[in-house]
């Protein structure tokens, strides 16, 4: 959800406190949208893909094949009950499904491992950062995702699974569920890359034309680096659990892919970090732009006014109504007073720029 959103949701969680905990309540923006469920099931040998199925048509899955259910809309509450009723998930659980935003968090249960984690869009002009809450459940060889609305970066996972050969459809539900994950962190790193060259442009901007409009820019770009630590930086704690956990819903062959992930999430955390120094250091190089753009101004001022101190002083002198001014008397004194104040302005500016003050 955009900035604007998020705001809304977080008002909607003011109506949860005091509730009790596993209460099943949305919270996040208001939807009507139909709720739509799909389904891949496949093995080495066979795939089928249907979309628009109902509840009763997951209530008895095949035990010998690889089952990805997947939800477009959490706003449906009892769609999700149901679904976490018919899998034995925990009232806990599907509270997390249920709120949009839950912090990023990885819960590896007995009977299934759930995961909820942020997947990160850039689809719209005006927007840096579009963000959904996206769970998931792996049970045995069954793997639900849960997402916000229709929309994801999964499409490179569709691919692989109408690949016979790949290596996605030889393996088990667990290696989709580090697919998704994988495939969701790449996301990540392409995100990073785009605030890399928001913040070179930001920094062209400051040097050829500082402007209020780049302080904005700088101050927005911040914002979503704070957000982006936010859902980002859990991720890679629940990585690391799943990694250090001895669940016999992942098999030992594949936490050598969770290790590269885990690699990843490093590469990205530490990305982040450093584009919030470049951010900072960013905004002090347009404050320092900007002293120093009034620094030449005040200094232009300045030695407007120390040239003009004398040749007030001058005018002030020549302007006073004294009767015995032996001055007055001078047929050319009006051009000779004209003539000293010109040799005066000119010899202190001759005197500046020898000072190099000019």
């Amino acid at each position: 959800m955009s900035r604007k959103n998020r705001e809304k949701a977080k008002k909607q969680k003011v109506s949860k406190v005091g509730l009790p905990q596993g209460s099943s309540i949305y919270i996040g923006v208001e939807r009507s949208d139909e709720v739509v469920m799909s389904i891949y099931t496949y093995d080495s040998s066979s795939l089928f893909h249907q979309t628009g199925i109902n509840i009763n048509e997951i209530r008895q899955l095949a035990e010998d094949k690889v089952h990805w259910i997947n939800v477009d809309g959490i706003h449906d509450v009892k769609t999700v009950h149901d679904i976490c009723s018919i899998f034995g998930i925990h009232a806990l659980t599907e509270e997390d499904i249920l709120n949009s935003l839950s912090r990023p968090k990885c819960e590896i249960f007995e009977d299934y491992i759930y995961s909820g984690i942020k997947m990160l869009k850039n689809e719209k002009e005006d927007v840096i950062i579009e963000d959904e809450q996206l769970s998931l459940i792996l049970k045995n060889n069954i793997l639900i995702t849960f997402q916000e609305t229709p929309g994801d970066v999964f499409d490179p996972i569709r691919h692989r699974l109408n690949m016979p050969e790949s290596r996605i459809r030889r393996k088990s539900a667990d290696y989709l569920f580090l697919a998704l994950h994988d495939v969701t962190v790449d996301n990540y790193i392409s995100i990073v890359d785009l605030v890399d060259e928001m913040n070179q442009t930001i920094e062209s901007q400051i040097i050829e034309n500082p402007s209020e409009g780049v302080l904005k820019q700088i101050q927005s770009l911040k914002n979503d680096l704070i957000y982006l630590k936010k859902y980002i930086f859990p991720v890679r704690e629940s990585i690391n659990k799943i990694m250090r956990s001895d669940s016999i819903h992942i098999s030992k062959d594949n936490y050598k892919y969770f290790n590269d992930l885990y690699d990843h999430l490093i590469y990205v955390t530490e990305g982040i970090e450093m584009q919030r120094e470049v951010v900072v250091s960013h905004r002090e190089l347009y404050m320092s732009h900007m002293s120093n753009k009034m620094n030449g101004v005040m200094q232009v001022l300045t030695i407007v006014t120390t040239v003009f101190i004398p040749l007030s002083f001058i005018a002030g002198v020549y302007g006073m109504n004294f009767k015995y001014m032996p001055e007055l008397d001078w047929k050319n004194g009006y051009f000779y007073v004209l003539g000293l104040m010109f040799i005066v302005g000119m010899g202190m500016v001759v005197y500046f720029r020898k000072k190099r003050w000019l």
